[in-house]
């Protein structure tokens, strides 16, 4: 899926990667959040939220270039955040509205099954000290 001149998918890790930031422990990046975002846009149930992500990364991206002369995903880290800063307080509603619906995404992504093509190596699970315990498996 993609919207107007860019895609999606990139905005919506940019967004991801500073909801859960790498630092002293794994964010989305580390657990390919981005996979599982991908995953997630190819399928036929997430598709009622195209228009809804659409508007999203297109007000985002109007914010970002308003302030910094670059749509939301090419901006730095720090420029990121300032922007999520104002959004949280002031954004426009579409924006809102796809931050609100990324938070879920990037938590889904971070601790979904690897199936899904996030949480790489359980990465996520270990995070949260989640230990998978499959049939057949001593307790």
């Amino acid at each position: 899926m993609t919207c107007g001149s860019g895609g999606i998918a990139e905005t919506i890790h940019s967004l991801a990667c500073r909801i859960l930031p790498s630092d002293e422990t794994p964010g989305a990046y580390e657990a390919q959040v981005i996979g599982y975002i991908e995953w997630l846009l190819r399928q036929r149930f997430f598709a009622r939220h195209q228009g809804r992500m659409c508007k999203g990364v297109a007000a985002l991206d109007q914010l970002a270039t308003a302030q910094f002369q670059q749509r939301f995903a090419d901006c730095h880290p720090e420029q990121q955040d300032e922007l999520l800063r104002n959004l949280a307080s002031e954004g426009p509603p579409d924006a809102k509205n796809l931050l609100d619906l990324v938070i879920h995404i990037a938590i889904a992504g971070f601790l979904c099954s690897p199936d899904y093509g996030g949480n790489k190596d359980g990465l996520g699970w270990k995070h949260v000290g989640f230990q998978l315990r499959r049939a057949g498996n001593a307790a």
